[in-house]
Order: C-alpha cells, then sequence, then structure tokens
C-alpha cells in the first residue's frame, strides 16, 4: 500500500494515521513530476530515468506538430511549433520570449522538436539548420536573413511572404519562433518620440548624456532598482545613433534575429 496526498493535502487524516508507517507521497501540484517519480519507483522497485520523463513530455507536447510535418502542412507546424515553445516557456499568455526565458529554455527540447523539422524537410529545415546559417554568417542579422530567405532588397519580409514548401531557401522554417514586444499604441508612440527628440537635442555632448544616466540611476535607487550606469551610457549613445525607435522598421527586424540567435547558442 502507498498512501498518496493529492493537492490540497497537507497531511494524513487522524483515523488514518497508521498509514504514517508506510512511505507515502504527496502530490504539490496535478503534475508534480517528482512526486510521479517517486510513485513510479514506490510501485516498480525501479527508480525512474528524469531524462526519459521529460523526453515522453516532449513527445507528447509534439504529437500534433510531427502529423503536420508529415503531412507536409509547413504553416500550421510552424505555427505549432510558434504555440510549443510558448508553451514551454511559460509564457502563452504574454505571447513572447523575453531574454531570460530564452537563456532558460530547455536545449533538449529545442533537439526534439528540431529532429521532427529536419527529419521531414529532408534535412532543409529546422534550428540546427539555422545555427549553421547564424555561424557561417558570423551573427550578422542581414546576412543570417538574405541566407535563410527572410530578408530582400527590399527588406525583411512580412507574415504573408513566407514561403510555406521545400522550394523555400534552407533554414527558411521554423519561421517567426522568437517575438518581441512591439509598441503600437499611437498615443505612446508620439509620447515616446517626443521623449527621443528632446533627449538628442539634451544630449549633444558626453557630458549632458552622463547628466542623464545619473539621473536615471538616481531614480532607480529611489525605487529599488538596480542598474549598471555604463551600460545604460551605452544603450543611449546606441539610440541616439539611430533616427527611428528601436521597434520600428529593419531595428525590429533585426533585434528579433539577433534574439533567435540567442536561442540557437543555446541549442547544442
Amino acid at each position: 500500500v502507498i498512501p498518496v496526498l493529492l493537492p490540497g493535502v497537507e497531511t494524513i487524516p487522524e483515523p488514518l494515521i497508521f498509514l504514517k508507517q508506510l512511505n507515502w507521497v504527496r502530490f504539490n501540484t496535478e503534475m508534480d513530476d517528482n512526486a510521479l517519480d517517486n510513485l513510479e519507483w514506490g510501485i516498480t522497485g525501479r527508480k525512474p530515468d528524469p531524462t526519459s520523463r521529460i523526453e515522453q513530455k516532449y513527445s507528447e507536447l509534439s504529437v500534433r506538430l510531427a502529423l503536420l510535418l508529415e503531412a507536409g502542412r509547413w504553416r500550421e507546424a510552424n505555427e505549432e511549433t510558434r504555440k510549443i515553445i510558448l508553451k514551454v516557456a511559460g509564457q502563452e499568455k504574454e505571447g513572447y520570449l523575453t531574454d531570460e526565458k530564452i537563456q532558460q529554455f530547455p536545449s533538449q527540447f529545442l533537439r526534439h522538436i528540431d529532429i521532427l523539422w529536419n527529419g521531414y524537410s529532408s534535412g532543409k529545415f529546422g534550428f540546427n539548420i539555422q545555427k549553421r546559417i547564424m555561424r557561417e554568417s558570423k551573427k550578422d542579422p542581414k546576412v543570417f536573413g538574405q541566407r535563410v530567405g527572410w530578408c530582400k532588397e527590399d527588406g525583411w519580409i512580412s507574415a504573408s511572404q513566407v514561403i510555406y514548401s521545400v522550394d523555400a531557401p534552407e533554414g527558411h522554417l521554423p519561421w517567426g519562433t522568437i517575438e518581441t514586444i512591439t509598441m503600437d499604441n499611437a498615443g505612446l508612440t508620439a509620447i515616446v518620440d517626443t521623449i527621443r527628440w528632446g533627449t538628442k537635442g539634451l544630449a549633444k555632448q558626453d557630458w549632458q548624456r552622463q547628466l542623464i544616466v545619473d539621473f536615471v540611476d538616481f531614480m532607480n535607487t529611489v525605487t529599488g532598482d538596480k542598474s549598471d550606469k555604463e551600460q545604460m551610457k551605452r544603450n543611449l549613445e546606441y539610440e541616439l545613433s539611430h533616427e527611428k525607435a528601436w521597434w520600428e522598421g529593419e531595428r525590429l527586424a533585426e533585434i528579433q534575429i539577433n534574439k533567435l540567435f540567442s536561442f540557437l547558442i543555446n541549442f547544442s
């Protein structure tokens, strides 16, 4: 007998106190992997391999993706890949990956997804292909974009221009797996543009830029936030060197590509 305490049950009830003499398992959540492993261990007498359980979970998540790829339904497979990545990262509600989530993303899952994309495309699509092209492009976003067919002479392609076919360039799919927050609110854009205009006017000399950085650092101290003044200064210099804001046109596309590069670097 192995007593099992389901979520919400903190301890064995008094009338059943004799069960405490046995090895028992408590689930903190409905899908408590550690508790499930201990229960399996108690039943079979064999300690489960956590790696195999992770692999099983990923396999279950990607069943539909495998069926879509096998049927050559590339558009739906591309969207399914994006949904699965957000689900694994716990970012379904947000709809994008933060830098922290990118760094924490399990590389073994990317390997599993890559095997599916690579296998069903005869080695033409997948994360490993994109990583190789990233290295060959020396991490230049535009060169990479041109190689995989995401960037043309007239600029970066939109979702409607993605080629969902094996005739697409090598590494073309999956596309759009990494998204960033875009500021498309007209009122907010107007405010930020005004701030940028004012900053450009005020920060013509180095001492003026240092003053802005010192002020921001002081405000961060007041609110209890940590800040890196040197990094802030570099960011300010970089931002002031562009006429467009970071969420506009080619700058947004290049940021998305750089985020994809961070994603691919963790993939081995």
